[in-house]
Formats: structure tokens, C-alpha cells, sequence
């Protein structure tokens, strides 16, 4: 309680504090809350104010970043694109080449294959001409053969005439000696 001083009487001081307390409770005490929070959310105001300058910050900071990606992006993809074309133009001279070979290798092939279409009928006119001459041996064999037979034959014939004519001759010198004799 509130003293209003000595020559003031108590009850005079206790209605005095009874009308302070009812004033505060009706003019004061409402508005505390308001004035908390009026305080907290100025409190929470600058709390996010300094967040919003650090984000500003960072925000600044990340654009930087993507600016300087971006460029080091646009440089990579001209990079990139001047390398692909390095490559393309490469790889299609390395299919020009390959069709090339390929076209010679083809070609190539083509002429193989038709020496060796010729070497095959090549093959087999000589098989047909070496299955003749085998025939042919054949029948120069058994012809030989046959003359052969013949030839011993006629060898046995004319030792056979020679014997014979020698015996005649001998008769006849033998006739002619007792005819002459």
C-alpha cells in the first residue's frame, strides 16, 4: 500500500489507493498485454530485420555466384560446342575414310570372288580333262596291254618260223650235202 503521508488519515489513504488501483486495473492493466506484445513484435522487428540484412547478403552473394556460373557455363557450352564440333568433324572423316575402305575392300572382294568363280570353272575343266585323260590311259593301257599280248605273241610266232626255217635250211644243206656228195 501507498503511504500519502502522516497527517493523512488511513482511511482517506486506503480510499485513495482503492481509486488508484481501480484506475490502473481500468486504464492501465489492459493495455500491458498490448504493450508486451507491441514490444515483442517490435523485438521480433528487428530480430528480422538484421535475418533480412543477412539474407540480403547472402542473396547478393548467391547472385554473384550464379553470375559468375552462368558465365563459366556460357564458356563451358562454347567450349563444349566448339568440341563437339572438332569431334563430328573428325568422326566424319573417319566414316569417309572407313566408307572409303569399305567401298575398296567391296571391290576388292567383288574381283576375289570372281577369280575365284574363274579358278573354280578353271578347276573343273581341268578335272574334266584330267577324268579324259584317265579314260583315255585307260584304253592307251589296255590297248598296250592288248599289243603287248600281241607283240608276245607274234615274238613266239616268228621265233617259232625262225626255228622252223633254220630246221628247213639245215634239211636242206643236209639234202643238198648227201645230193652233192
Amino acid at each position: 500500500m501507498m503511504s500519502l503521508g502522516s497527517d493523512c488519515p488511513a482511511h482517506l489513504q486506503q480510499h485513495v489507493w482503492k481509486q488508484v488501483q481501480t484506475l490502473y486495473c481500468s486504464q492501465t492493466q489492459p493495455y500491458e498485454l498490448l504493450i508486451a506484445d507491441y514490444m515483442g513484435c517490435l523485438q521480433r522487428n528487428r530480430e528480422l530485420e538484421v535475418r533480412v540484412g543477412v539474407l540480403d547478403k547472402e542473396a547478393a552473394e548467391l547472385r554473384d555466384e550464379v553470375s559468375a556460373l552462368n558465365t563459366r557455363l556460357a564458356a563451358f557450352d562454347e567450349l563444349a560446342a566448339r568440341d563437339f564440333a572438332t569431334k563430328a568433324e573428325h568422326y566424319k572423316s573417319e566414316l569417309q575414310r572407313a566408307n572409303s575402305e569399305l567401298t575398296s575392300l567391296l571391290r576388292d572382294k567383288s574381283k576375289a570372288y570372281e577369280e575365284l568363280l574363274s579358278l573354280q570353272r578353271q578347276i573343273d575343266s581341268l578335272k574334266q580333262a584330267q577324268e579324259e585323260a584317265a579314260e583315255s590311259a585307260e584304253l592307251t593301257a589296255a590297248e598296250i596291254s592288248g599289243l603287248k599280248t600281241r607283240l608276245a605273241e607274234l615274238s613266239k610266232q616268228l621265233d617259232e618260223e625262225k626255228q622252223a626255217r633254220a630246221l628247213a635250211a639245215a634239211e636242206a644243206e643236209a639234202r643238198w650235202v648227201v645230193a652233192c656228195c
